[in-house]
C-alpha cells in the first residue's frame, strides 16, 4: 500500500497535475529557461525579466548575468547593460566577448576612445576575433589613424582571404594616403571577388581618370550605370569621357537611354539636344530642347539653345524671345546673347556674317 501512494505521487509530479504553485514558488531554472524562450522570440524585455526572476533566486548565476546584459543590450538600455557587462568583466577579465560587447555599447555611444580600448582587449584574448579588428579599423579611419587603420585591414584580409571587405576599405585608406597606384590593385581585387560592388567600381574609375586612364574608367562607369541606372554622378562622367573622346555616338545611346529611363529629367533631354545640336540635326535639337522647357519652365540653357538655333536660322524674333527668357532666368546668359539682337541698325548680311563669326 505504502509502495502504491508513493508511486501515484510520484506520477501526479511527473505529469505536473499540480501547478508548481502547489509546491512553492517557480525555481531559477525554470526562470532561465523561459527567458531564453523569449530571448529566442526576440522579446528582449520579457528576456530581461525571465531573467531578473532567474538571479533573484540565484544571484551568482554568471550565465544568467550574461543572457541579461545580452538582452539589456539588444533591447536599448545602453547604460544597464555596460553595468551589467562591467561586472561581469570584473569577474571574468580574460572573456573575449564581454570586452566586444562593450566596445559595441560604447562606440553606439560615441564614446569612441573607450571602444578602441575595448577592441584592442579583445585583439590582445582572441588574435582572430575579426569583428574587433574591423571596428578597431573603422574608428582609426574616422579619427585619421589611416597607418594604424591599414594594418587592422591587412591583417583581416590575412584572416578572412576570401573576404572582399577588408581589401575594399584598404583601397579608401590608400587613396587618402594618395598610394593610388596599390589602391587601384586593391580595387581591382575586390571587383574581382564582388563584381556588383558599385563602390569599389566608383573608386576604381576616378583614380583612372586621375591618372588619365580615360579608358579603363569608361568600362568601370559603364558597369556602374548598368547596375544602377540612376546613379547621376556616374552618368555625368561617363558624359565627360564620351565627349573628352569624341564618342559622340556612344554619347548619344547612353542619354536616349537615360531618356527612355527618366522620360521626366529635363537635364538630360538638354544634353540630348546639345548631342543633336552638334551633329547639326536642328530637327531633333529643337524637340529635345522644348521637351526640357516643357518639363522644367526655368531651364534657361534650353531656351538659350533655341534662341542660338533660331539666331543661325535666321528668325531673329523668335531668337529673341528666347534669349529674353534665358536671361531671364539667369542673368549671366546675356553676356552670351548676339549684341545685333540689341541694336536697331539693320546690317547687310556680310556684316551679320562677320559678327557672328567674330563673337564666336
Amino acid at each position: 500500500m505504502k509502495s502504491l501512494i508513493i508511486t501515484v505521487f510520484l506520477l501526479i509530479a511527473m505529469l505536473g497535475i499540480f501547478s508548481p504553485a502547489t509546491y512553492g514558488s517557480e525555481s531559477a531554472e525554470a526562470d532561465a529557461s523561459r527567458g531564453d524562450s523569449y530571448f529566442l522570440l526576440k522579446d528582449y524585455a520579457k528576456a530581461r525579466g525571465a531573467y531578473q526572476s532567474a538571479l533573484e533566486k540565484k544571484s551568482d548565476w554568471l550565465e544568467v548575468q550574461e543572457k541579461l546584459a545580452d538582452s539589456l543590450m539588444l533591447e536599448g538600455n545602453d547604460q544597464e547593460a555596460i553595468k551589467q557587462y562591467r561586472q561581469l568583466v570584473d569577474k571574468l577579465s580574460r572573456q573575449p566577448g564581454l570586452h566586444y560587447s562593450l566596445g559595441v555599447l560604447y562606440e553606439r555611444q560615441g564614446r569612441l576612445d573607450t571602444a578602441s580600448t575595448e577592441y584592442r582587449k579583445v585583439i590582445e584574448l582572441e588574435g582572430q576575433h575579426s569583428d574587433a579588428r574591423r571596428r578597431l579599423a573603422e574608428i582609426l579611419v574616422l579619427k585619421g589613424r589611416y597607418r594604424e587603420a591599414l594594418a587592422q585591414y591587412q591583417e583581416l584580409i590575412t584572416l578572412r582571404p576570401n573576404n572582399p571587405l577588408p581589401h575594399f576599405k584598404l583601397a579608401e585608406i590608400l587613396t587618402q594616403l594618395k598610394e593610388y597606384n596599390q589602391a587601384i590593385i586593391e580595387y581591382q581585387t575586390t571587383i574581382k571577388m564582388a563584381p556588383d560592388n558599385v563602390e569599389a567600381r566608383r573608386g576604381l574609375a576616378e583614380l583612372f581618370m586621375a591618372n588619365k586612364r580615360y579608358d579603363e574608367a569608361t568600362i568601370q562607369y559603364q558597369e556602374v550605370i548598368r547596375q544602377i541606372p540612376d546613379d547621376e554622378q556616374s552618368r555625368t562622367n561617363l558624359i565627360k569621357l564620351y565627349v573628352k573622346a569624341k564618342r559622340y555616338s556612344d554619347l548619344e545611346e547612353l542619354l536616349k537611354a537615360w531618356v527612355q529611363h527618366a522620360p521626366l529629367d529635363p537635364e538630360s533631354h538638354y544634353r540630348l539636344g546639345l548631342v543633336y545640336d552638334y551633329r547639326k540635326d536642328t530637327a531633333n535639337a529643337i524637340d529635345e530642347y522644348e521637351t526640357a522647357t516643357r518639363i522644367d519652365h526655368y531651364h534657361a540653357r534650353a531656351y538659350y539653345a533655341l534662341g542660338r538655333i533660331h539666331y543661325k536660322n535666321g528668325n531673329r524674333e523668335a531668337a529673341r524671345d528666347f534669349f529674353n527668357k534665358a536671361k531671364l532666368i539667369d542673368p549671366k546668359l546675356e553676356r552670351l546673347i548676339p549684341v545685333q539682337l540689341d541694336t536697331v541698325e539693320t546690317l547687310s548680311p556680310k556684316k551679320k556674317r562677320h559678327s557672328r563669326s567674330k563673337k564666336r
